[in-house]
């Protein structure tokens, strides 16, 4: 935003340590509200002294104060204990100069500068919880007739004689078969067999836990709903006989892979159908100063669904990494093709003008292609399907990076000019990234926005204007996707339903059918799920999750403070509500050395 006392613009970043974006709370808790913050260029002290942070708990007034006096208060907030404060919930913020009537020193969508958090019931001790496996892991089985062992601890006292064990397994994105269904009873005696399950009873002071495998488990994602049943009904009694009713229930996901020896890599590994089957190509590109972040990309696609294939476009690889490329599976290795503008390659890569055209010739043989930059690496084996889901419905998939466009930081008029919107109002709609974009061949995209994309790459002054300078002014390609759009209804945010909404048996909220055909507003997919990236203070990749009666929060959850990220470190087998993660050169690359194992087992 440019502020007129600096007669310059003015960029600022807001991290919500605390709450922690989808961390769960309980009715009663005191939460201390904190925050990092970054103002560029820092400001001098005249303004500074009157920077004033403004929040606004869901939809009630939002409160301004002094910012120093903020950070020195130590806010909280106390939730009611009521059952109407149970819940989804959401804290915006930003930063504004006193005087201004709280108004945004950003150019940013809420959920740029956003936490969100869960309100649950405040139930106590549960009755019951999963501890074998870890919720949201990923276990091995054996071969054909793999069987999956599962520990379920119930609380002494707890009132649950018997517990309902329904298992599912997904077949695609928000489909699920059932595959098995067990009722235990929960023993007092030291031990007993049922169907071929264990039980066992430790002493009163402690849980008693129920142990059981299922048979016939094949590679794949499953939930395992726990249903506790106890007590007696009036009714039943009447009529001679007892009936259970409920009184608690927990749910388990894990992924299953499949180790068949003998027959796949001399680690005797495989995944057969570890996710359902994807009609998807995914598309990235790479030169060498990239290649390690590419290895890390392919590597997470090839640990949650492999089979995918993945068209590798070689921007300037040296000869050992597109020979270490070549050996990775579903990996196609393709080059540029040779008449394009020398703006395209060599020196003038970075660029990007070489993007919609990649995307268009990934589409010539692919019905469904994914763009996903080489910075990233997919965190859930639902990513894939997800996209897949939203290609079907619309036929592309939009997310953001959390800011608006247009503004002096995004694009240049030049940019602005070609495809004639130069006077499109400052901030008037979401910017869509180029960074994870998806496209069906058959869709409005593919047809009339890429063609127009490609036909301003190729000319050098519109995606890098004369005035352009580095990455402050101008976002290359990303630039001239939001001003392609400039003809369209603004994006609409657009959220998918969200694990940690459903937890709790609420409605995720979307917007219908709206913008599923050219001349709609376009739907674009603004929960941070999607576009968390590495820099950010609240947003990472988490470790091993517990789900036990100590805690009781949301087990899996894919956000975390990265001082406990560093303290725990992101398992690739663990996932969470996080579907992307952009390391941008930053951090643990998780999936390159298992890229590089695969490369090597050949």
């Amino acid at each position: 935003v440019r502020v007129p006392e600096l007669d310059s613009a003015v960029s600022t970043q807001l991290d919500w340590i605390s709450p922690a974006y989808g961390s769960v709370h309980h009715p009663g808790d005191v939460v201390h509200l904190a925050v990092a913050l970054t103002v560029l260029p820092s400001l001098p002290e005249n303004l500074a002294s009157r920077l004033e942070f403004c929040f606004q708990l869901d939809q009630e007034p939002h409160s301004c104060t002094r910012l120093e006096a903020f950070l020195r208060q130590s806010p909280y907030i106390v939730l009611p204990k009521t059952e109407d404060v149970v819940g989804d919930h959401a804290i915006h913020s930003w930063l504004a100069l006193e005087g201004s009537g709280g108004t945004h020193l950003d150019c940013h969508i809420p959920e740029h500068d956003m936490t969100r958090f869960v309100v649950a019931p405040g139930e106590g001790q549960p009755r019951g919880w999963f501890s074998a496996p870890r919720n949201r892991s990923s276990v091995w089985v054996e071969g054909d007739h793999g069987r999956l062992a599962v520990e379920f601890q119930v609380a002494p006292d707890a009132g649950v004689q018997e517990v309902e064990f329904v298992v599912h397994k997904q077949e695609a994105a928000g489909v699920w078969r059932r595959h098995h269904n067990l009722i235990l009873p929960v023993l007092r005696d030291s031990s007993a067999r049922h169907h071929s399950v264990s039980m066992s009873s430790e002493p009163e002071s402690n849980p008693r836990v129920v142990t059981f495998g299922i048979g016939g488990i094949r590679a794949g994602v499953y939930s395992i709903r726990a249903l506790l049943h106890g007590g007696t009904t009036t009714e039943s009694l009447a009529m001679g006989g007892t009936t259970t009713r409920d009184v608690g229930e927990s749910t388990l996901h894990i992924r299953v892979r499949e180790r068949r020896p003998g027959m796949c890599s001399v680690a005797g590994e495989c995944d057969l159908g570890v996710s359902p089957p994807t009609a998807l190509t995914v598309a990235t590109a790479a030169n060498e100063p990239y290649f390690s972040r590419v290895r890390n990309l392919v590597g997470s696609l090839q640990f949650w669904s492999p089979g995918t294939i993945v068209l590798l476009y070689d921007l300037g690889l040296s000869a050992a990494s597109r020979a270490e490329a070549a050996a990775w599976p579903s990996v196609q290795i393709r080059s540029l093709a040779l008449d394009l503008p020398e703006h395209f390659s060599g020196e003038h890569v970075w660029k990007v003008a070489w993007k919609p055209w990649v995307l268009l010739d990934a589409l010539r043989d692919h019905a469904l292609v994914l763009w996903i930059d080489a910075n990233a690496e997919v965190r859930s084996p639902d990513t894939l399907m997800d996209v897949e889901r939203e290609l079907g419905d619309v036929g592309y998939f939009f997310t953001t990076a959390g800011h608006r466009f247009p503004s002096e930081k995004t694009v240049r008029p030049a940019t602005l000019d070609y495809f004639g919107c130069p006077e499109l109002r400052a901030a008037s709609r979401i910017e869509v990234t180029t960074a994870f974009l998806g496209v069906a061949r058959s869709s409005w995209v593919a047809r009339d926005l890429l063609p127009a994309m490609h036909l301003c790459c190729l000319n050098a002054s519109c995606i890098w204007p004369a005035d352009a300078e580095g990455n402050s002014n101008q976002r290359r390609d990303q630039s001239v996707l939001n001003a392609a759009l400039c003809h369209q209804p603004p994006p609409h945010p657009f959220q998918s339903p969200s694990p940690f909404l459903e937890a709790w048996g609420q409605e995720a909220q979307t917007s219908g059918a709206e913008g599923e055909a050219r001349g709609g507003r376009p739907r674009c997919h603004t929960e941070k799920v999607w576009w968390a990236w590495f820099g950010q203070s609240n947003l990472a990749p988490s470790g091993p999750q517990p789900d036990s009666g100590q805690d009781r929060g949301r087990a899996g959850c894919a956000m975390t403070a990265v001082g406990a990220v560093a303290a725990s470190p992101a398992h690739l087998g663990d996932w969470a509500d996080l579907r992307v993660f952009s390391r941008r050169g930053g951090g643990i690359e998780v999936g390159g050395p298992y890229a590089r194992r695969l490369a090597e087992e050949g």
